[in-house]
């Protein structure tokens, strides 16, 4: 726990309290090493939850920033950051932490923005479909098709019908190419631009997607309905079973409908007669959801259903009949409840490709970067004469240091290049110069990754403060662990030392008896119990009692007077013993505790080891201190001002 809050406490955003012309100026200098103003200032700000700030603030802070740092410096010269366990540890944190600077930010705040408007808009599409011949990469014959589609819908022709009669989505064609409603991340990609960038009415395509070409007829667009949560009741019919198997469903559906109306359970019900096994048991509950992410029956019965509790009439789908209950309903979230949701769709549609785009431009011109094409159609020359698997491949490449191309003045050969394609030999095309120049893309944005990953703290402060603290925090836990929490926990003599110099610090307020309460069934078995207990161990006493046949209940804990009858009468005599149930005796083994007598080491474990931790770091940064000198700079002091 303590390592995860020194990590998670990183993750907090800081804003600037300091106003000052330089914040690489030295602020102060701990064991020589300096510490900068922004430094600071980045790690006051981010633990600083006051609204006013003063310059006594500051001063307590900068006490235990000094700390701190005293800490960390020792944990570096024992040479605890080089260690394989801290180096790798560090890596997983940079790796991902470098993550949102990979894309561009701009554009990944428009593309959210984008998603939310369409995730809180529901677009009403038809389309015709004519898809592609399986296996034939030329695409001509559907193109011609679709194409004379639409001149006959310019020419007047009904868009319905000829979706009926042409369309090869044998699903919607029967509906006239009606899709019903969908939203953002409902549809591929080029489907869904289409949809959400052209007007209600028009007609849009061919689109082309991995189905085919379309013909799309926007119908409407609307806000969002939201969510809705119900729980349904399924009589399950084969969608080309005969008239016979429908009918006898409908009739066991209007038969439930009958009960529910007179006062039956709907959960009971739906346990017993509920063909969708998945729900059944849970009373036929369903998860959340929205517009497209059930068939249009179901939905929009769904969302007739005005406040929870209603229950529908029976509902015909594809799968049967059902009858739905409302169990809730809520609107659309805002983008700031949706953030993480959007971000992770966008994450795995191609509309998030459009941010690594833009990234992988601005690198190029930021980083001023060239390719060779002489070397380029060397490489291809090459290739065409051997295979990446060919080992003639590897040798003729073999010493080519002519660049491939340049990256902020730094060069990558040809040589690296081949072995790249050595390593990745698989294509996606058979023309050679367009694989390899589809290689050589992928090739130099891992490079570009790698490259831009490494200038991170460069490029950005916030970044570089970040790693500084995820490397101060990991090393901060590490030594005190190993300084500390460690020691005072396995420091037994050390602990026993300690509880003896500070017992007056735990006293006993009140009168206490901390200890056990023997209840037995009879005074001869009490008297036994006390016999066998000076022998042996509680177990064995218990043992030989149970043989006999008595009940012997045992009650443990620490006691001040008034808590317990039994241990009023027992310790101090404030009463007679009183039976309760069927034991009629009872007697105590502990320890009973006057006003101000010392609380015994295992009372107070955990306060004294606390108390113990305490003790051993301010011994522990005394040594640091005198090892480290700190030095403030106190004319850059004078300089910072409060914003």
């Amino acid at each position: 726990m303590k390592r995860l809050s020194v990590i998670c406490a990183a993750l907090t955003v800081s804003l600037s309290v300091f106003s000052t012309e330089n914040n690489s100026a030295t602020l102060l200098t701990i064991g020589g090493k300096p510490v900068t103003v922004g430094e600071f200032d980045y790690i006051f700000s981010k633990n600083n939850t006051d609204s006013v700030i003063t310059k006594q603030k500051i001063d307590e802070y900068m006490k235990l920033f000094v700390n701190f740092k005293l800490k960390v410096l020792e944990a570096e010269n024992r040479g605890m950051d080089t260690t394989t366990s801290f180096v790798n540890e560090l890596k997983t944190y940079r790796d991902q932490l470098a993550e949102p600077y990979m894309t561009d930010r701009e554009i990944d705040e428009e593309l959210m923005k984008m998603a939310y408007e369409r995730i809180t808009h529901e677009v009403s599409a038809s389309h015709i479909l004519i898809r592609f011949q399986e296996g034939n990469p030329d695409t001509t014959a559907a193109y011609n098709k679709i194409m004379a589609i639409l001149a006959r819908i310019k020419k007047g022709e009904n868009f319905e019908k000829l979706a009926s009669e042409t369309s090869e989505d044998t699903y919607s064609a029967k509906n006239g190419g009606k899709l019903g409603y969908f939203k953002g991340f409902q549809m591929i990609k080029p489907f869904e631009d289409a949809c959400y960038e052209n007007k209600v009415g028009d007609i849009v395509g061919p689109v082309k997607t991995i189905y085919g070409y379309h013909l799309i007829k926007i119908n409407d667009l609307r806000p969002s309905s939201g969510d809705v949560r119900v729980a349904h009741i399924l009589k399950l019919v084969d969608q080309d079973a005969p008239a016979e198997a429908w009918n006898e469903a409908n009739e066991k559906i209007n038969n439930i409908r009958q009960q529910l109306a007179d006062g039956a359970d709907f959960t009971k019900l739906a346990a017993e007669n509920s063909d969708d096994q998945a729900t059944a048991e849970n009373g036929g509950e369903l998860s959340w959801f929205g517009v497209g992410e059930v068939v249009p029956e179901f939905l929009q019965a769904a969302f007739a259903l005005k406040n929870p509790g209603d229950i529908s009439s029976p509902v015909k789908t594809m799968y049967g009949f059902h009858i739905i209950k409302l169990l809730e309903k809520r609107p659309v979230r805002s983008m700031a409840e949706m953030r993480d949701e959007i971000k992770s769709s966008l994450s795995r549609s191609p509309l998030g490709g459009k941010s690594k785009e833009v990234f992988y431009a601005k690198r190029k011109a930021e980083y001023n970067y060239t390719e060779n094409k002489a070397m380029f159609d060397k490489l291809v020359e090459i290739s065409h004469q051997y295979t990446y698997r060919d080992s003639m491949f590897k040798v003729v490449t073999r010493g080519m240091n002519e660049p491939i191309f340049t990256l902020d003045g730094k060069v990558w050969t040809v040589e690296n290049f081949a072995d790249y394609l050595v390593a990745n030999p698989r294509g996606e095309t058979p023309d050679e110069t367009e694989r390899v120049r589809l290689k050589l893309d992928r090739y130099s944005r891992q490079e570009i990754d790698i490259y831009e990953k490494s200038q991170l703290e460069r490029k950005y402060p916030e970044f570089r403060y970040l790693m500084n603290e995820y490397h101060d925090g990991i090393l901060l836990f590490d030594i005190s662990q190993k300084e500390i929490w460690n020691k005072a926990s396995e420091d037994e003599k050390g602990l026993i030392a300690f509880h003896n110099k500070i017992k007056k610090n735990y006293k006993w307020e009140e009168p206490h008896f901390a200890g056990k309460i023997y209840f037995c069934e009879t005074d001869s078995a009490k008297g036994l119990a006390q016999k066998l207990l000076k022998k042996g161990t509680e177990k064995q006493m218990l043992d030989s009692i149970n043989k006999l046949g008595p009940v012997i209940r045992i009650e443990e804990g620490i006691y001040k007077q008034k808590d317990n009858n039994s241990v009023d009468a027992l310790v101090w005599g404030l009463k007679p013993f009183e039976p309760f149930m069927q034991y009629k005796a009872a007697f105590v083994v502990g320890k009973a505790y006057k006003v101000g007598a010392p609380k015994e080491l295992s009372l107070v474990r955990g306060s004294v080891i606390s108390d113990y931790q305490n003790y051993l770091e301010k011994a522990w940064l005394k040594k640091l201190a005198k090892k480290y000198p700190v030095k403030i700079n106190k004319k850059v002091i004078n300089q910072i001002k409060i914003k």
